[in-house]
């Protein structure tokens, strides 16, 4: 049962959420925006994680996200670049919101044998 109440849940305790920009938060901006902040509410640390590199006019973003909550990650996979240029392990993020899942991890653990 869902609860009305407006007292603040710390689940979050300092993990990550990662909402993609391009064909996700830029799909319904004012929507991702209060789920940033319900998040945030919550705890976690809200950051736009975009496959994007930092040098190709990223106005768009800018007019919805702080410059210092985007992580661009230069066409990477993203899980291997937070990780090898910002220190973000996997287990420090609590939830992906992405449009394109296999962006994320490396792909060879997308890969499995079916007996």
């Amino acid at each position: 049962m869902f609860s009305n109440s407006n007292d603040e849940i710390d689940v979050g305790k300092g993990k990550f959420v990662m909402i993609d920009f391009d064909h996700t938060f830029s799909l319904a901006p004012k929507l991702f925006q209060k789920i940033w902040l319900m998040f945030e509410g919550a705890g976690f640390q809200v950051r736009c994680c975009t496959a994007r590199s930092l040098d190709c006019g990223n106005d768009d973003i800018y007019e919805f996200i702080k410059p210092e909550h985007v992580i661009f990650c230069e066409g990477e996979q993203k899980q291997v670049f937070i990780k090898e240029h910002l220190g973000i392990e996997s287990q420090d993020v609590a939830f992906w919101i992405d449009d394109c899942p296999e962006n994320i991890p490396p792909l060879g653990l997308l890969s499995f044998e079916v007996d």
